[in-house]
């Protein structure tokens, strides 16, 4: 009796180490693009993103980025982002990151398939100093074009942790596009973002909502 109480006590005990947090978030975005030529866009987007039931600055972050479509069914994407990662001892910890895409879109009307690979390095402050965090991930989404104002989309998303050799996070995402007057588009999304083999697990229930606007012609 008493090895059982044992046993059950250290699956207990163990269970409620590797218990998952769940938690309510908002992620809020602005964007602004334009056209440096007729394939080549640049972007500025500023983004805050609420957790812990969507009262505390998870991270707010500026990011610019520069995308070439090399033809309708392949484009590049370079980007870096300047983060503030709030601390639950109060302020803000800062890091960067920096990123290259590679995109592959195929369209078989309605259906609008994309494949995206991501390479992301990151550099964040730890108690030990700075530390790099290397990550690839792998993205599908499938988008269908009903000919309307608005594209309902879903995808799937999948992190590999270059730096530990393992996946420790997926994302599952469903939303909508609307194509608004006056070069304006806004996306609204619910996502469901897991995390695994890493000690503090989290589930994070997202809304997102993002607004972007696209400026006149092209500077060349």
């Amino acid at each position: 009796m008493k090895n059982l109480i044992t046993i059950v006590i250290s699956i207990l005990f163990s269970m409620a180490l590797n218990a998952q947090t769940k938690d309510a978030q908002l992620w809020s975005c602005v964007s602004v693009n334009k056209k440096v030529t007729k394939d080549l866009v640049g972007t500025l987007e500023q983004q805050v993103r609420l957790d812990h039931n969507m009262t505390f600055p998870k991270n707010i972050f500026t990011e610019m980025r520069m995308g070439y479509r090399l033809n309708k069914h392949i484009k590049y994407t370079i980007s870096y982002r300047f983060m503030n990662r709030g601390q639950a001892e109060g302020g803000f910890v800062m890091g960067n990151r920096f990123t290259g895409d590679l995109r592959l879109r195929y369209k078989n009307k309605p259906f609008i398939l994309v494949y995206r690979n991501r390479m992301q390095r990151e550099y964040r402050m730890e108690e030990e100093g700075v530390q790099q965090i290397n990550y690839t991930r792998n993205k599908v989404a499938l988008a269908l074009d009903l000919d309307k104002k608005f594209l309902p989309y879903a995808s799937f998303e999948i992190y590999y942790h270059l730096n530990d050799a393992e996946f420790n996070k997926n994302r599952y995402t469903m939303g909508v596009e609307f194509d608004l007057r006056n070069r304006n588009e806004l996306d609204v999304f619910y996502r469901i973002q897991q995390d695994y083999n890493v000690n503090d697990r989290e589930t994070g229930y997202v809304i997102g909502i993002g607004f972007s606007h696209s400026l006149k012609g092209t500077f060349f």
